[in-house]
């Protein structure tokens, strides 16, 4: 049974806003219909530059922001799983935090944006929109590329604790392959006959 107060327009405004993660209510064409203050805070824009216009031109999307014709006209578009995740749910199927590595602009310049994207279709009035949650996961994915080394042997440290060599760890986790050399200086200091 749902309580009167669900259904006044400020508490659910409220709730809403009091999200930490994005939250924004999108058509179709990913064109930002209302959000939450949590993401007009991120896209440090006023309501009305936010309103109405394309998801990627409003987070600053490298991609949407190089291509002529913005957001959803890029050859990358097809891929965005923002886009799909949205489009999925306009044929009725939730998605629940789908990643993507993404690439924003800023005043600094670009910078890396990691962000888990579900979508949950709504209807509002009789209009069938999109409820948009973009979860910024940036700093998790930094800590993450973080590994402790040891200064002495080099060994890697694992997530059990366990020390390996960082060429083992490396082919393990990312599949790269090391091909042993020696650098002009160790070649000095360590065998300085040849």
């Amino acid at each position: 049974m749902r309580r009167p107060h669900f259904q006044n327009k400020d508490y659910l405004e409220l709730i809403l806003d009091m999200s930490p993660v994005m939250l924004f209510v999108v058509d179709r064409d990913v064109r930002i219909l209302d959000a939450n203050e949590a993401a007009e805070k991120v896209v440090e824009k006023t309501e009305d530059s936010t309103i109405g216009n394309p998801c990627g031109d409003v987070i600053r999307c490298v991609n949407a922001l190089q291509a002529e014709g913005g957001c959803g006209t890029s050859k990358f578009c097809p891929d965005c799983v923002i886009r799909n995740s949205v489009l999925d749910a306009f044929k009725g199927k939730k998605i629940t935090r789908k990643y993507q590595a993404m690439r924003l602009k800023d005043e600094k310049g670009e910078r890396p944006f990691h962000v888990q994207v579900s979508t949950t279709p709504i209807e509002v009035e009789g209009e069938k929109l999109v409820l948009l949650t973009l979860e910024d996961v940036t700093e998790l994915y930094e800590l993450r590329e973080i590994i402790p080394i040891c200064s002495v042997c080099k060994k890697v440290r694992t997530d059990k604790a366990y020390w390996e060599q960082v060429e083992s760890y490396l082919l393990r986790h990312n599949g790269i392959k090391f091909s042993h050399g020696i650098c002009p200086d160790c070649m000095k200091k360590h065998y300085p006959d040849y």
